[in-house]
């Protein structure tokens, strides 16, 4: 990954952090349920995985709290708002728009599989999608191309 969390400087920047960090890691972040029937996902998992969002949060601002919370929720929102200040001259709607849908991304394909690449393919696919319909920006193409 070429951008560290604490270079990144805008909304672009957090979003290809995050899709990138996803991809790279090739595998969700969640703890099976105990009936194995569905997945809780986390901001941080097992062996060091981590959720879209999970990757923005440096490990000084992670709290166990967080976990079962979306990201718009006030101890997600207000760790992301200390480590990216700038996040303020955005609208609230930024935390409820492009990162709430990542998240959605990341927690829908972790549910629907724990094949990592399968896992991979859908969460690039619902990217791409999501790239279609205006809801993310398109410099994240390059990103979730499909292989």
């Amino acid at each position: 990954m070429t951008l560290n969390p604490s270079e990144i400087t805008n909304l672009d920047e957090m979003l290809r952090y995050a899709v990138q960090a996803v991809i790279e890691q090739g595998r969700p972040s969640i703890h099976p349920t105990s009936d194995n029937q569905s997945s809780l996902c986390l901001y941080r998992g097992p062996e060091g995985a981590k959720c879209a969002v999970g990757h923005l949060l440096p490990d000084s601002e992670y709290r166990d709290v967080m976990e079962g919370h979306p990201v718009y929720s006030r101890n997600v929102a207000h760790a992301l708002i200390r480590v990216y200040p700038w996040m303020l001259n955005y609208s609230a709607r930024m935390l409820e728009g492009p990162l709430a849908a990542l998240q959605s991304y990341h927690d829908g394909a972790a549910t629907i599989t724990d094949n990592p690449g399968a896992f991979v393919r859908l969460f690039k696919k619902r990217v791409r999608d999501s790239i279609d319909i205006k809801a993310l920006p398109a410099s994240l193409a390059d990103l979730v191309k499909e292989d």
